[in-house]
């Protein structure tokens, strides 16, 4: 039987000597898609004979020497607690329950995550998408960036970017069309952080989405530089029919 207490982490931070390449990387996987419930938790969706955690964990891998994996859990978590210590015994990989995931947001489960990291590498991702390693090459250059694509059809991405003429991040929205967020969000410095711990600790952030934490975070002064993802590759695995045609 799996305890919930070796894997489900408390509110207080991590402390381990870390290396000062250490990242810890966040997947925000507490919901399940869009009538996709029956198909068990986000990180267990079944890709081509593997789980999405598998690929998402592989990718990791090939570009990252010491990471740690943070998972937002909250739909049929305990599954995730079980697959996890079976399957990635060796990796460090904790994960953070939100117990009121369906009555709260992401940047509520982004809130107990940000309180377990020590680190001041970090590398936020929602939990549905599907990446190449090859997307996560230059993201973590500065100390704060967001990577983007090209509009592709099939990749179920919705929300654009609009950049500065200095290539920095003015706001992230739905109905931006030519350059679509790659959902993924890299911070490094203790000030950065907190001032993400700052916003989506506020009560009204409760029932919103990570891209508007990151807007509040522009709308501050914040510089997040924009990175191109010339691979185009990364794929949100939100619904039914999108999971259907990367299996078919």
């Amino acid at each position: 039987m799996v305890r919930k207490k070796d894997f489900i982490t408390s509110v207080t931070a991590n402390s381990d000597n870390l290396e000062k390449n250490f990242i810890s990387v966040v997947l925000l996987s507490d919901k399940a898609g869009k009538r996709m419930k029956s198909y068990g938790p986000t990180p267990l969706v079944s890709i081509k004979g593997k789980r999405l955690i598998d690929w998402q964990i592989a990718a990791l891998k090939a570009v990252f020497k010491d990471f740690e994996v943070v998972i937002a859990g909250g739909f049929e978590c305990e599954k995730v607690v079980k697959y996890v210590r079976t399957k990635h015994q060796s990796l460090r990989i904790r994960i953070v329950e939100n117990q009121i995931y369906h009555h709260s947001n992401c940047c509520e489960s982004l809130r107990l995550c940000i309180n377990n990291i020590s680190n001041d590498s970090v590398l936020i991702i929602n939990g549905d998408v599907l990446f190449n390693w090859s997307s996560l090459n230059d993201i973590t250059t500065g100390s704060a960036c967001v990577l983007y694509q090209d509009n592709q059809p099939n990749t179920n991405l919705e929300v654009g970017l609009i950049k500065s003429d200095r290539g920095n991040l003015v706001n992230l929205n739905y109905g931006i069309t030519d350059k679509i967020w790659s959902e993924m969000f890299y911070l490094k410095g203790r000030t950065n952080i907190e001032s993400l711990r700052s916003i989506v600790s506020s009560i009204e952030y409760k029932n919103k989405l990570l891209f508007e934490a990151i807007s509040s975070m522009a709308d501050q002064r914040c510089k997040i530089k924009t990175i191109y993802d010339e691979k185009n590759a990364t794929i949100k695995i939100s619904n039914v029919k999108t999971l259907r045609g990367i299996n078919s």
